[in-house]
């Protein structure tokens, strides 16, 4: 029996931003069990680089209802920080005063696009914090883990907007020159977390907005969902 799935997003990101992914994994071919983690906007706002307990106690909470009434450990789904997030709450060392140890409740750890390595001030702090105290797959193989990775535009500093837009926001993320691959947010080196299985996709825009192409996609949903 396939393990129940909950979708955890992304920063500043709310849960109904996930209703096509959820939908579209309920449905042929995958007829999986899933939930989305309620987190709305206020949860982030109430969050900080070195707090996000906010939206890891929505997370945590919804996580651990659906693994007690399912009676089975859970996939999740992390989309951006949301990978980066679930890494804390597998652990237990303590994290802002409380003990998670969300490890009992997992089997399966998908991060989508996320930026497991940064030097933005934004999010310098909660990317050290988890990288310090759960570096890489660390719970591996009791957990899997898989780093889905989209190659979407090169950052160039000369080229066109979107390529400036990305330069800018990989050279942020990196703290290094911004001309490589990534998925328009996240470049593509900060992306791969060591000792995870790597999914490596073409054209996957970071964002779910309309008239691009995000991971829900019906025609690149199953390139990584399938085996999950």
């Amino acid at each position: 029996m396939p393990s129940p799935i909950v979708i955890v997003a992304g920063h500043f990101l709310e849960w109904r931003a996930y209703l096509p992914l959820a939908n579209r994994l309920r449905a042929e071919p995958f007829n999986r069990q899933v939930w989305i983690a309620p987190i709305e906007p206020y949860h982030w706002w109430q969050s900080s680089g070195a707090n996000f307990r906010p939206v890891i106690d929505v997370m945590a909470q919804c996580i651990e209802t659906v693994a007690e009434q399912t009676g089975a450990p859970v996939t999740v789904i992390g989309h951006s920080a949301g990978g980066r997030l679930t890494r804390k709450f597998l652990g237990e060392d303590d994290y802002c005063g409380r003990r998670y140890a969300g490890h009992r409740f997992v089997t399966t750890l998908v991060c989508l696009g996320t930026p497991h390595h940064s030097s933005a001030p934004a999010s310098s702090v909660s990317t050290r914090w988890a990288n310090e105290h759960y570096p890489g797959a660390f719970f591996a193989p009791k957990i899997r883990y898989v780093s889905v990775i989209s190659r979407y535009i090169r950052g160039n500093r000369e080229g066109t907007l979107a390529e400036r837009t990305a330069y800018a926001l990989y050279e942020s993320l990196l703290g290094a020159p911004g001309d490589v691959w990534g998925d328009g947010i996240v470049p593509e080196p900060c992306m791969a977390l060591e000792g995870s299985e790597v999914i490596r996709l073409e054209g996957v825009y970071h964002l779910p907005v309309p008239l691009l192409t995000w991971y829900d996609d019906p025609k690149i949903l199953p390139r990584w969902a399938m085996n999950i």
